[in-house]
């Protein structure tokens, strides 16, 4: 079998471009691995690749640099995405040239409500990607997608029931319990604010002189006007800073920290392989009870919900662990002993394995969404149920979320009823 290998590698500066230089030659295993480096080859040449390959995986993540011609091969020969994160919509929106392109964009993942949505969008420049991920063309024009986490899986079959969809572990390449420095905590990858740096700083900055902690954030550093702000505020101070830093200092510092700090909420879906990578060296990791890290149990890392309070809660788990050396020997045992057992090499290539025979079944047929309910097309009651359910389809809400029941309640406001049933959703 040949197995074609879509995606950017190193030495571009993506974790999915270390994904994929580290991993794709394990598939050696299961046939002949050609990989496409979409980054470097013509697009004509990638298709002339893939056209030789009996199935074609096709990593994908949301940057429109290092994404966007994997992103057009996908739709051209269908194959296995592996979506990195379900949040599609800055790649996606960055390839529209023009008002109809954003138009159709936002209309095929989210209907009437969509174009709505994109001239919204066109207006201000601003879009909710979490409510409007944008994955569902890409889902659609191929043989089964390839997710790291139950939390995308069932995002995913909200919007696209019928399509099939294998979660996959991200594999981490080898275990080892690496020595700590003292107290020394990390924040590691890229430096944004969508991991809540800021937070962690503010955190770091209350509690180092009571515990004697100290920090570092390695990794580059994605807006330089943001992080100025940050020094303004004076969050930097005690910090040490690497910026970009290659492969080898980076796993060092990787391995001299004794606390991790993972945070992101809302998520789209991604498993985090930084996480991966402290938990392989027996480290602490303090992650949101978000996404794919809620799935995480809760004796190999340390969860801590986000929203009102979470300073405060961040604080208290740095003072706890960084005071309790028991405690936090046996979080680190715990998650080395977890990943060893859940995201080896030999898991990931059985899971690639599944996908591939997935892809390869028969796939059902898409069946829209029948009528909620039968009515006279003139009846207002029932064209809002209509609008209304397309619309909860469309944006792929289950039947047990809160938005459903605040939908079912209006209609039975215009119904004059607020004890009537449910009317379909």
């Amino acid at each position: 079998m040949k197995i074609g290998w879509a995606s950017c590698f190193l030495p571009v500066r993506s974790g999915l471009a270390y994904y994929s230089s580290k991993f794709a030659s394990f598939l050696n295993e299961l046939g002949t691995v050609l990989n496409i480096d979409t980054q470097s080859v013509t697009f004509s040449k990638a298709i002339a690749v893939a056209e030789k390959c009996d199935i074609v995986f096709y990593n994908v993540g949301n940057d429109p640099q290092t994404n966007a011609n994997t992103y057009k091969l996908a739709l051209k020969i269908p194959g296995i995405p592996i979506l990195h994160e379900f949040v599609l919509t800055d790649l996606v929106l960055s390839m529209c040239t023009n008002y109809n392109d954003t138009v159709a964009s936002l209309w095929y993942s989210a209907g009437e409500l969509g174009k709505r949505v994109a001239r919204e969008y066109l207006e201000t420049g601003t879009i909710d990607k979490f409510i409007f991920p944008l994955f569902e063309r890409v889902v659609d024009s191929n043989l089964a997608t390839v997710v790291h986490s139950e939390y995308a899986k069932k995002r995913i079959l909200l919007s696209r029931p019928n399509c099939k969809v294998a979660v996959v572990p991200h594999p981490v390449l080898k275990t080892c319990p690496t020595k700590s420095e003292e107290n020394l905590i990390g924040i590691f990858g890229w430096i944004s604010p969508y991991k809540k740096v800021e937070l962690a700083l503010e955190a770091f900055q209350q509690v180092k002189d009571k515990i004697g902690a100290k920090l570092i954030l390695a990794g580059e550093i994605v807006s330089k006007s943001w992080f100025l702000s940050l020094k303004e505020k004076g969050l930097l101070k005690d910090v040490t800073i690497t910026g970009w830093i290659d492969d080898d200092t980076f796993n060092k510092l990787l391995s001299k920290v004794k606390v991790g700090i993972v945070l992101r909420h809302p998520t789209g879906g991604e498993a985090s392989g930084i996480t991966l990578e402290l938990m392989s060296r027996g480290k602490v990791v303090i992650v949101n009870d978000s996404g794919w890290f809620s799935e995480l149990p809760r004796d190999v890392v340390v969860h801590i919900d986000p929203g009102e309070g979470e300073l405060e809660r961040l604080k208290g788990a740095i003072c706890t662990l960084l005071s309790n050396r028991k405690l936090i020997c046996s979080i680190g045992t715990n998650a080395l002993d977890y990943v060893r057992e859940f995201h080896s090499v030999s898991k990931w290539v059985k899971g690639i394995e599944k996908a591939i025979s997935l892809a390869i079944e028969k796939r059902t047929p898409f069946t829209p969404t029948p009528p909620l309910v039968h009515f006279t097309e003139d009846d207002l009651l029932p064209k809002l149920a209509r609008e209304l359910g397309k619309s909860v389809v469309d944006l792929g809400i289950g039947n047990d979320s809160e938005v459903i029941d605040a939908l079912v309640e209006t209609v039975n406001w215009f119904n004059g009823s607020v004890e009537n049933s449910n009317p379909g959703f």
